[in-house]
């Protein structure tokens, strides 16, 4: 569909058009009624300058003030005339709404003419509410898909930062209980490993020293809980069969107390770190 020309940028083009042999001399704005035309108001141009924006807001004042009691939509057309021609030149048909609002009076005679203007006249009538009313509701229907868009983007976006703050919270408190696991593992190996040096160091001493600092059953205990830490269960079962009885005996009583030891210490350790769901169902 072509772009409509306004009366001022018709105008403008009137006042310019080279094409012509004269310069322009007049424009006239005539009412269409039918096939007949009814000369509503001129301009000579002269002695004033007119610019193309005053005359257009100047003929489109004098059509609508001249069609304002007139029913229905009227056609007007301006003319422009060049030189000494009597004849316009140049025509620019436009139209101009007239009444719409219907108070019940006609002036149509009580004839079958009058009879199919007064009908044609409630025909258009009716045809220019009814198209009011669909743009009405086109346009309410615009405003509210817009602002329903507008929202669901809106709580999308919150969703949306809402979630990644959740994710961070997990992440950071994972990290939290993987960085302490750590340093409760790390602080287990390196207690195990200074007690096990410790245990090294009584019948150490005492060999270094070439004398009895330490008791010698402190020196033993400590020299046999640290064979039995270094070696495992099936070590010390191939001892037995290597040693010879009077030797195995005091040993495997010794290695025995030690096992045993540990066991319950391990027990011990276990029940502490146990799951408290666990705990609370009784296991």
């Amino acid at each position: 569909m072509a772009r409509k020309v306004t009366l001022s940028q018709w105008i403008r083009e009137a006042l310019t058009d080279s094409e012509k042999d004269a310069p322009i001399s007049m424009m006239s704005l005539i009412h269409m009624v039918g096939t007949a035309e009814r000369e509503i108001h001129s301009v000579k141009f002269g002695n004033k300058q007119w610019t193309d924006t005053e005359l257009g807001q100047m003929f489109q004042h004098k059509a609508e003030s001249y069609c304002q009691e007139i029913p229905g939509v009227q056609q007007f057309c301006l003319l422009a005339f060049y030189g000494n021609d009597p004849e316009p030149q140049a025509r620019h048909p436009f139209l101009i709404n007239g009444e719409t609002d219907f108070g019940g009076m006609a002036t149509e005679g009580p004839t079958p003419n009058g009879m199919w203007a007064q009908g044609l006249r409630h025909l258009e009538v009716s045809t220019q509410l009814m198209l009011r009313q669909v743009g009405t509701l086109f346009e309410t229907s615009n405003r509210t898909i817009e602002l329903l868009g507008k929202q669901n983007y809106e709580l999308m976006k919150e969703n949306r930062d809402a979630i990644n703050v959740v994710k961070e919270m997990l992440m950071d408190r994972a990290n939290n209980a993987h960085q302490h696991t750590m340093q409760e593992l790390e602080y287990q190996r390196s207690t195990e490993e200074r007690k096990r040096w410790l245990s090294f160091a009584p019948p150490l001493i005492n060999t270094i020293l070439g004398k009895e600092l330490f008791p010698q059953s402190t020196a033993d205990t400590a020299l046999i809980e640290a064979i039995a830490d270094a070696i495992s269960e099936e070590d010390i079962a191939k001892l037995a069969g290597v040693l010879k009885p009077e030797l195995w005996g005091p040993l495997a009583s010794r290695f025995g107390d030690v096992l045993q030891k540990k066991r319950l210490s391990a027990g011990s350790t276990h029940i502490m770190r146990g799951n408290p769901e666990d705990d609370a169902a009784g296991d």
